[in-house]
């Protein structure tokens, strides 16, 4: 999140950027609204890429397919976790129904639960940061 005073016009820098606010730090699931939805084209931003940084899990609302291209970059996903059938999902109002029912699972399980749940992330979640900094990454990305 940018912060910025629009009616004060006051100019925000390209470093503003990188600021991570609280709200999202605190997150124990990152919930990434990518630019495409309901659309056949594969497009990855770097919003995709924030809780990777953050040492975040995440769900994706994306394209179909953005779970699958992601992993083609080396990235790894929560498919061994929690279900990622909506990855391929072509219908746009089914892939939000099952990324919604997704969300509600996640929000109403009790703690002890969704702690084991959170446990089972850390190691793809140590791998996404690591690989999201290496070398490899950035020549792929080339």
């Amino acid at each position: 999140m940018i912060r910025h005073d629009w009616a004060g016009r006051k100019i925000v820098s390209s470093e503003h950027s990188a600021v991570v606010d609280s709200d999202d730090a605190g997150a124990a699931i990152h919930l990434v609204l990518e630019t495409l939805f309901d659309s056949d084209k594969l497009y990855l931003t770097e919003k995709v890429f924030k809780p990777m940084v953050m040492s975040q899990p995440f769900l994706i609302w994306g394209a179909p397919g953005t779970l699958s291209y992601l992993r083609r970059y080396g990235c790894k996903t929560f498919e061994g976790v929690w279900a990622e059938a909506y990855d391929e999902e072509k219908d746009p109002q089914a892939r939000m129904m099952m990324l919604q029912e997704l969300v509600d699972r996640l929000a109403n399980m009790d703690q002890d639960q969704f702690s084991d749940l959170y446990q089972r992330c850390l190691p793809i979640v140590t791998h996404n940061r690591e690989w999201f900094y290496s070398h490899e990454f950035m020549d792929l990305c080339w």
